[in-house]
């Protein structure tokens, strides 16, 4: 069976399922003359199998359809992009210890107003702390240059599973640095398609 969108396929299933309908009602689905008694069609077993079929199709329909509805609703629930009012980044409770980027953004993230928001990515913050200097990209690493070191940016190493392992932590002034930049990070963010 060759590929087709949602619609065709119902429309084919809808115009097969009224061809089956007629042959359970003994009319050619062609012609619309009425079909002889002497047929297969009038055999029991035959019929029986005609309505389950008959059956089944229209549930695939119904199926079909209530998907197809449910993609256009989320075609029209675009996300808007992400931002916070001022009333709403006073919420915001910095970490005494240092945290990661991503939990930065997760804090951020918790305070948006909608689900229907798109969340803050921590490459977007990423790429605003790279051109304000405050850290270096090295291949897929991310390191601290030495403001970046003087603002509470950290380069730490920690043991996983007898594997010597790396993190990078913002203190709270580092934290503030990225709340600061917001405006410029969600510039970023809005370009960001993950």
């Amino acid at each position: 069976m060759k590929k087709t969108n949602p619609e065709s396929l119902i429309a084919d299933l809808k115009k097969s399922k009224d061809y089956i309908d007629k042959l359970v009602e003994g009319i050619n689905p062609v012609n619309g003359k009425p079909i002889s008694t002497r047929e297969v069609i009038y055999d029991y077993k035959v019929s029986r199998q005609l309505e389950f079929l008959s059956e089944y199709i229209k549930n695939e329909i119904s199926r079909l359809e209530s998907n197809e509805k449910s993609k256009k609703e989320d075609d029209d629930d675009e996300l808007i992009e992400f931002e916070l009012t001022d009333n709403e980044l006073k919420k915001i409770k910095l970490s005494e210890k240092p945290i990661s980027l991503a939990d930065i953004c997760n804090m951020l993230n918790h305070l948006r107003p909608s689900s229907k928001m798109r969340k803050l990515k921590a490459i977007s913050a990423i790429e605003v702390l790279n051109a304000f200097g405050m850290i270096d990209r090295v291949r897929r690493k991310i390191i601290p240059t030495e403001q970046g070191a003087a603002l509470g940016i950290q380069f730490k190493e920690f043991q996983s599973n007898g594997a010597t392992l790396t993190k990078v932590l913002y203190s709270k002034e580092a934290q503030q640095f990225v709340i600061d930049h917001l405006k410029e990070i969600t510039e970023i963010n809005k370009t960001k398609r993950f």
